[in-house]
């Protein structure tokens, strides 16, 4: 590549950093949106994460959190740059950009290897630069994710506090896997023409939900619903009218659920059959319901509360059914633990190993190791194609936490019984690194493709110890469907 491509490419990066600002080009929303955008005369779509901004450029789009998001500023950007890029090594690249910058704004920081990565379906490297900043006296980070082409180059790059860009790793692995270069949507609120009902707006069949731990079915729903299993919830969404249904789970004892509800008070109701207590604020209305130990709370939003109410409402409940379900002892490491989970997949854990808390598709578990814990959560997804990866933005999220915090991710493949394949990516901490970031970085990632489904796994450990015999034993308690 010419000196001159080079020298425009750092070039381009300073003045963007220079130039960030926050926008409100476009409205907040719930959802992530969809947004075409023309980069050197060349049509991108951008995903933005929800209740971001995103700024564009002729060359560049700059991304904003929500106002109290962080802690300190955060500068984020994706950029293109044309330019004869054949033959470009992507961490020779990286290494490059990471001096320069280094040299221009941050002195006192300290530059790590690259990483191999993916971006914008080229190959990328990961590289970042960071340290205490003598002046402000925070750990801050600069990340730089960089893939030449043959005639364009992109970057990304987020500059803020470190503790900020792991807090927002999520949403920012978001922006990356959202660039398409030479996509196109429609203008519909969130980027496919007026019938778009949210989560990307794929088309596809009606949503269904089997949850055995909650005790929780949704079967019958027409296809103009979408559901998006997150890690505490399912968020269903439908279209004409515009209605949002979100069910959550609680516990009956757990003393934070007593308290929001003695203060949200509610009166007795009907849920299709089940007894319910029905609360009414902001906009919104949710049902309680308790059977046994679990509370499922069905929460109804929308536009127009009424119309949802009168139209959407009753075919989610005609489609939804509740059951009584006796799930392990909490935190109980007595007698091990045998459940099953959603989308097929069971498991059989020994003694020593507890079920510590049922989430959407998933559930969290846990064993001592020496002093400490060890703690595993694991979701699924149903898959209906072998190119689906649900979760692929949370893959990349946990790789840039683990690099944020000074680890190195180390990627390999596993062997898990009656998998199609499965990858883990191991972050592996130096032991001067700051013990109070490494505490809450995933040390093991698995993804775990089985027939119709994919699981997502990680594992965190006290100290900056990798359990790899804890995640052993657990990836040899699943039983996956056949």
């Amino acid at each position: 590549m010419p000196v001159t491509g080079t020298s425009k490419m750092l070039a381009t990066v300073v003045v963007a950093f220079a130039a960030l600002a926050p926008s409100s080009a476009w409205a907040q929303s719930g959802d992530a949106t969809t947004q075409n955008v023309t980069l050197l005369n060349r049509p991108h779509v951008f995903v933005v994460p929800p209740g971001w901004t995103a700024t564009p450029a002729a060359d560049s789009v700059s991304f904003a959190p929500p106002a109290g998001k962080a802690r300190g500023e955060i500068n984020c950007f994706v950029l293109a740059v044309e330019g004869q890029f054949s033959g470009q090594n992507p961490k020779d690249f990286a290494k490059t950009i990471a001096q320069s910058q280094q040299k221009e704004s941050m002195p006192w920081g300290t530059i790590t290897d690259p990483d191999d990565m993916t971006f914008v379906g080229l190959p990328a490297a990961l590289i970042s630069i960071g340290g205490t900043n003598p002046e402000t006296k925070n750990a801050e980070a600069m990340v730089i994710l960089v893939a030449p082409g043959k005639d364009i180059a992109y970057a990304f790059v987020v500059k803020g506090r470190t503790d900020d860009i792991q807090d927002i790793s999520g949403e920012l692995a978001m922006i990356i896997n959202g660039v398409q270069p030479g996509g196109k949507v429609g203008g519909g609120k969130n980027g496919a023409g007026a019938d778009c009902v949210g989560f990307g707006c794929q088309a596809g069949p009606a949503p269904t939900i089997d949850d055995p731990p909650w005790g929780l079915g949704v079967q019958g729903l027409s296809n103009r619903w979408r559901v998006e299993a997150k890690k505490g919830s399912y968020v269903f969404q439908a279209a004409k009218p515009e209605a949002r249904v979100t069910v959550t789970h609680k516990w009956k004892d757990d003393p934070g659920y007593k308290a929001q509800l003695k203060k949200a008070g509610g009166a007795k109701a009907k849920l299709g059959k089940l007894d319910a207590l029905v609360v009414e604020e902001g906009g919104k209305k949710t049902w309680h319901v308790t059977l046994g130990s679990q509370v499922t709370l069905i929460e109804l939003a929308g536009a127009d509360l009424a119309a949802a109410e009168a139209d959407a409402w009753p075919e989610f409940v005609g489609a939804l059914s509740l059951v009584k379900k006796d799930t392990p002892p909490i935190n109980n490491e007595k007698k091990g633990v045998r459940m099953t989970l959603a989308n097929g997949l069971s498991l059989e854990l020994a003694k020593g190993w507890f079920f510590n808390d049922a989430l959407a598709a998933g559930a969290t578990f846990g064993v001592k190791e020496k002093t400490g814990y060890v703690m595993v959560q694991v979701r699924t997804a149903k898959v209906d194609d072998d190119g689906a990866d649900p979760f692929n933005d949370e893959f990349a999220a946990t790789q840039l936490k683990c690099k944020n915090a000074g680890g190195k991710p180390e990627e390999s493949k596993l062997k898990v019984e009656g998998a199609r394949d499965a990858r883990q990516v191991r972050c592996v901490m130096d032991k001067a690194a700051d013990k109070k970031l490494g505490k809450d970085i995933p040390k093991v990632v698995v993804i775990v493709r089985g027939r119709g489904m994919h699981m997502f796994m990680f594992a965190k450990a006290d100290g900056l110890d990798i359990p790899d015999a804890r995640v052993a034993d657990f990836l040899g308690s699943l039983n996956l469907p056949r």
